[in-house]
């Protein structure tokens, strides 16, 4: 066993999260932390990461575990080199290496036992760091991130915010923590990384511990899932796929069991009353309400979960043919992809590629937000166009959740937002800061 969290308790002014919640993570296990939003997923991963405390409870770590993750790069750190930062993960390695050195320099005159004995040591643990294949890794992990072994040698401030996240994923991997804790991994990796990055985190020799939304890939990496639900933390032995099966067919053991209690409660509610006024069985019905009073009622689980509900369609019917776009060339000071296609109705498109090849400046374009390099675009009759940006540039987050709305729609009344809203799983938090 790796950690063990026991009997956590865990609030945020009157919002409880936890109660009495108890989990365990073993050696190398690829585990899930799913649940809800507001549950508390990030706020347990933040526990477990000790950048967060509990209200009470213990968390017991086992000894000499090294655990990892994702951190922000500060100002300071960003002038050095991506060779010298990588580097800093193999701080322990080069130490190994100069000692290495300096008994190979021992070894020239004294050839006894205890020193080779101890160079054997040494060297064993040098091996078991990668001492012989570090660079090749380092190589191999870099151009899976898109990448060049050239980029080893300029400045971090020379990339883009982006850029210094996917650096800054490359050296926790290559750290090799004993547990390695990821939130939201597949963010901003394209689809042959995290492809690539599936297969290395199923094989990766320690634990790792997930939080993310993209179910295929919790299915494929993940081989424990556990749920924060009503305060608590569930395990399941599977992966996500594996557990939707095994929740529903616990929920219905659970609400098989809450039925035949029902029915005992409801026999033993008829005892009493035919027997509570009779002198001669007082004493039967006084023990059965005393045995209800003890029983530990269980309550009927609700299988209906909340679902996101939405019909969307447009305000009037466009033409057939959507959007019509020829020779267009996208880009900043060079054309990233120039096209021709026109865009129908009633079909959906995906755009695809690596990171880099212009996938949101192509988006951005057709959405009006850029100017094409050249070409020409052709909006088809009564069609208008939305556009959702990733990085929420359209939202002002000083306001609530229910002013952002109102505010664009406010021939709307207070219900008619709030009924929107609760379709998009806003209940009960309308007030609160975007």
């Amino acid at each position: 066993m790796i950690v063990n969290v026991r009997a956590a308790n865990k609030s945020f002014g009157s919002q409880e999260l936890f109660k009495n919640l108890n989990l365990k993570i073993d050696e190398r296990e690829k585990v899930a932390i799913i649940g809800a939003n507001g549950v508390g997923k990030t706020t347990l991963f933040h526990i477990l990461q000790g950048t967060e405390s509990l209200d009470s409870g213990d968390v017991f770590w086992a000894s000499n575990i090294r655990i990892g993750f994702l951190e922000q790069l500060h100002l300071d750190d960003i002038s050095i080199t991506v060779k010298d930062y990588f580097n800093e993960a193999f701080k322990e390695l080069f130490v190994l290496k100069d000692r290495l050195e300096s008994l190979e320099t021992t070894m020239l005159t004294d050839h006894s036992d205890a020193v080779l004995k101890q160079y054997d040591r040494v060297q064993q643990s040098f091996l078991r760091l990668g001492g012989y294949t570090y660079e090749t890794e380092i190589h191999t992990i870099l151009t899976k991130f898109n990448f060049t072994v050239e980029d080893l040698e300029r400045p971090l401030n020379t990339f883009s915010g982006g850029q210094i996240t996917r650096l800054a994923f490359i050296r926790l991997l290559l750290s090799k923590p004993d547990v390695l804790f990821l939130d939201e991994p597949t963010n901003h990796l394209d689809i042959s990384t995290i492809e690539w990055l599936e297969g290395y985190l199923s094989s990766y020799d320690g634990a790792v511990v997930i939080v993310s939304h993209d179910r295929l890939f919790l299915d494929r990496v993940c081989r424990v899932v556990i749920e924060i639900e009503n305060y608590q933390a569930e395990r399941y032995e599977s992966n996500y796929s594996g557990y939707q099966v095994l929740k529903e067919k616990n929920i219905e053991r659970h609400n098989i069991k809450f039925q035949n209690q029902q029915r005992e409660i409801e026999r033993l509610e008829k005892l009493i009353e035919k027997f509570r006024f009779k002198r001669s069985k007082a004493a039967f019905a006084q023990s059965k309400i005393k045995y209800l009073d003890r029983m530990d009622k269980l309550e009927k689980i609700d299988v209906k979960k909340r679902e996101f509900k939405a019909n969307f369609k447009s305000k009037l019917r466009g033409g057939k043919e959507v959007l019509s776009i020829s020779e267009l060339a996208v880009g900043y000071d060079k054309p990233l992809l120039s096209m021709t296609y026109t865009f129908e109705r009633g079909h959906r498109y995906a755009i695809v590629g690596d990171n880099g090849t212009g996938k949101s400046t192509l988006l951005k374009t057709l959405a009006g937000k850029l100017p094409p390099l050249q070409g020409e675009m052709l909006l088809g009759h009564q069609i208008e166009m939305g556009y959702f940006d990733q990085q929420l540039l359209n939202f002002s987050m000083n306001k609530t959740v229910l002013e952002e709305v109102w505010d664009d729609f406010p021939e709307l009344d207070h219900t008619e937002i709030r009924q929107a809203l609760g379709r998009f799983l806003f209940k009960g938090m309308m007030s609160l800061n975007l």
